[in-house]
């Protein structure tokens, strides 16, 4: 017997906050956005799957194009001021996002990368030789 699941209704966010994290991870073949408080509550998330794309073009730059507008009208609608800008990852991707972020109605403060990378790191395998 198949089992049927109720889906939850969203409840209507009420954001008391001026200031709230966009938190953005930027992957070879995603785009994930956060909304979140200061102290790390979420609000919402998107990403570009729930956009509608689907395969290779989520991790393309008209996918981050679309969802710096999906932002936009889901932080208009909210109430949402002021917004810290939180990135990691790399890849033209991200420099697209921010400046269709920038072109939006929304006040960033500030702009912080979070981008993790190796100073030296493990030692690599030893090379083959044929």
């Amino acid at each position: 017997m198949k089992r049927v699941y109720k889906r939850k209704k969203n409840k209507i966010l009420n954001i008391t906050e001026e200031t709230t994290c966009l938190h953005v991870y930027i992957n070879r073949s995603n785009v994930i956005v956060t909304l979140t408080s200061l102290n790390g509550h979420v609000f919402c998330w998107f990403s570009s799957g729930t956009i509608g794309l689907r395969g290779f073009k989520k991790g393309t730059p008209i996918a981050a194009q679309k969802l710096a507008t999906a932002i936009e009208s889901k932080c208009k609608k909210v109430n949402v001021q002021r917004i810290i800008l939180i990135t990691k990852g790399c890849g033209s991707t991200k420099t697209i996002f921010i400046r269709s972020l920038l072109e939006t109605s929304l006040n960033i403060i500030k702009c912080i990368d979070i981008t993790s990378f190796a100073f030296n790191g493990c030692r690599s395998k030893k090379r083959r030789k044929i």
